[in-house]
C-alpha cells in the first residue's frame, strides 16, 4: 500500500469517527489538510486573510456535510472541491457587488450631472459648497476611503490593501458614505447636528 492510499485509508476512518461524533477526529483531518486547502484557495485570491477565511468555510461545509464523503475517494479531492465552491461563491459576490458599487455609482452621478444642468451657475457653487460642508461631516475611515477614491482616483484593491480590509468592505463603506453624502446634500441646509458619518 503506497504512502497515499494509507493517507486516504486514515481519512476515511477520520472521517467515519467524525461521523460518529468524534470531534477530535474531524479536528484531526483539519490539521492534515488546512495547509493545502489554504494554500489552493490562496493561490486563486491573492489575499491571505480572505484565504484564511474561506478555508475556514471550506472546512465548516465540510463538517456540516461529511455524511456525504464518500470513502472510497481521497478526502482531500471531497475538501478541495468544497473548497472551489466556497471560491466559486465569493467571486460571483465580489462580481455582484462590484456591479451594485458601478450601478450607484453611475446612478449617483447621472444624478449630480442633471443637478448640475438643471441649476444656473451659482447652483453648481451652491452644490459645490453643500458637498464640502457635508464632507467636513465625514470623518475616520470613511473620510480616508471617499478621498482616496474620489479624489485620488484609486481603486478599491488597493485602498484595501492600504486599511487591511477587502475590497467588498470598502465598496460597501463606499456605498454608505455616498449614501450619506446624497441625502445631506438633499438637506435644505446641510448642519452639524451630530449626524454625521
Amino acid at each position: 500500500m503506497d504512502e497515499f492510499a494509507a493517507t486516504d485509508a486514515e481519512d476515511a476512518a477520520l472521517a467515519k469517527r467524525a461521523l460518529a461524533g468524534d470531534a477530535d477526529a474531524f479536528d484531526l483531518l483539519v490539521r492534515r489538510h488546512q495547509g493545502r486547502i489554504r494554500a489552493y484557495v490562496a493561490i486563486r485570491v491573492g489575499d491571505p486573510v480572505l484565504a484564511d477565511d474561506l478555508a475556514q468555510d471550506s472546512f465548516v461545509i465540510a463538517f456540516k456535510r461529511l455524511a456525504t464523503f464518500d470513502a472510497q475517494r481521497p478526502f482531500y479531492l471531497w475538501l478541495r472541491g468544497i473548497a472551489l465552491n466556497v471560491l466559486r461563491n465569493q467571486m460571483r459576490r465580489r462580481s455582484e457587488q462590484a456591479a451594485d458599487h458601478d450601478q450607484l455609482q453611475a446612478l449617483l452621478d447621472a444624478r449630480l450631472d442633471t443637478r448640475a444642468a438643471l441649476i444656473d451657475g451659482d447652483g453648481d457653487a451652491d452644490l459645490l459648497a453643500r458637498l464640502r460642508r457635508c464632507m467636513e461631516h465625514v470623518s475616520g475611515t470613511a473620510a480616508t476611503t471617499v478621498r482616496a477614491h474620489y479624489f485620488e482616483a484609486r481603486n478599491l484593491e488597493d485602498i484595501a490593501r492600504d486599511q487591511g480590509r477587502t475590497a467588498a468592505a470598502v465598496g460597501m463603506l463606499l456605498m454608505r458614505a455616498r449614501r450619506w453624502l446624497r441625502s445631506c446634500i438633499e438637506r435644505p441646509e446641510p448642519r452639524g447636528d451630530g449626524a454625521a458619518l
